[in-house]
């Protein structure tokens, strides 16, 4: 080979060589993660978990202050009154894969109702629901429609702070043994005293027909400390108190992707130390990826699915503070 031939064969590879350095330069760039991005949308996290999606819906337009009003379930001790009381759930050998209190032979669910952006009263949205399933179960009747005040919560009920939160602890026996201002138990029809997003004081409901329940509970909540995050059951028994005694309130950690969920199957990235929003749980599922809970929110039927949405078992703290209703 002459000089020349070499010289040109030479050339020819380092041109090849360099061309292919570019092809992988480009196709490295683009997979490269863009963290501005992912901190605008957190949904865009690649993650092994489940798929879901983020969506423009009225909660992406909030400020923080309005975001943090909603998330108003307040923390507290487990009571130990309550807990040492309850008998523990036993967790069934049979449990299905799914279940859906949506679907189980009817509905017996009530409709997504929307606490408004000026009044943080998921605590009485959820524990209001809970009841509302509670009845229709009882009266072994799906299709009862039966649509209860979370307004008496929020002026009734003195041992929490109406618009500025509150927990389970101290509103669930408003419906059970603790007597409003007039000395009566029990919440009344919504026609009766409508949901107005304030916090105002409690109206006269005399002679209007009362709801309440024999009890309730906690699922399977320890005594051993004052922690209230030891009121964290595991999905198994979360389970059994749904199928066993209908929906149940709980807590989750709402964080900023929370509040953009549109639909599939919620999971959040951030680890979660305690819970600050309270739901209602109606089933379960599971798909390739795991297991998921189903539950109801309380911010309209513009986010979610409907207002409906599903969570991985083990995001977000997802049942804390678990409790229901049942007979005495």
């Amino acid at each position: 080979m002459s000089p020349q031939s070499r010289f040109l064969l030479q050339l020819c590879i380092l041109v090849l060589i360099l061309g292919l350095c570019a092809v992988f330069s480009v196709s490295a760039s683009d997979y490269e993660v863009d963290s501005d991005t992912y901190l605008e949308d957190p949904a865009s996290i690649p993650t092994l978990s489940h798929k879901w999606t983020s969506g423009n819906i009225p909660l992406s337009n909030l400020t923080i202050e309005q975001k943090e009003k909603i998330r108003s379930l307040k923390s507290k001790p487990v009571n130990t009154t309550i807990a040492k009381e309850t008998l523990p759930i036993t967790v069934p050998t049979d449990l299905p894969e799914f279940f859906d209190w949506r679907d189980n032979n009817g509905d017996w669910t009530t409709p997504v109702k929307d606490q408004g952006e000026e009044c943080g009263s998921c605590w009485a949205h959820a524990v209001i629901g809970i009841l509302e399933s509670h009845v229709k179960i009882l009266e072994d009747n799906p299709n009862l429609n039966i649509d209860l005040s979370e307004q008496y919560l929020l002026s009734c009920d003195h041992d929490d702070d109406g618009c500025d939160g509150g927990d389970f602890e101290t509103a669930m026996p408003y419906l059970v043994d603790t007597p409003g201002p007039d000395g009566l138990v029990g919440t009344v029809l919504e026609q009766n005293y409508p949901y107005d997003e304030i916090s105002d004081a409690c109206k006269n409901l005399s002679g209007l027909e009362r709801f309440t329940a024999g009890k309730w509970a906690y699922v399977n909540a320890t005594t051993e400390s004052d922690d209230a995050e030891v009121s964290l059951p595991t999905v198994e028994e979360l389970k059994a108190a749904i199928y066993l005694k209908g929906p149940i309130g709980v807590g989750v950690d709402d964080d900023d992707a929370f509040d953009e969920y549109s639909g599939g199957i919620f999971y959040s990235e951030e680890e979660s130390d305690e819970t600050n929003h309270a739901v209602i749980l109606v089933g379960w599922g599971a798909d390739e990826e795991g297991e998921f809970f189903i539950g109801k929110n309380s911010i309209g039927t513009e986010w979610g699915e409907g207002g409906w949405f599903n969570i991985d078992v083990h995001s977000s703290r997802i049942g804390e503070g678990a409790v229901y209703f049942d007979t005495v």
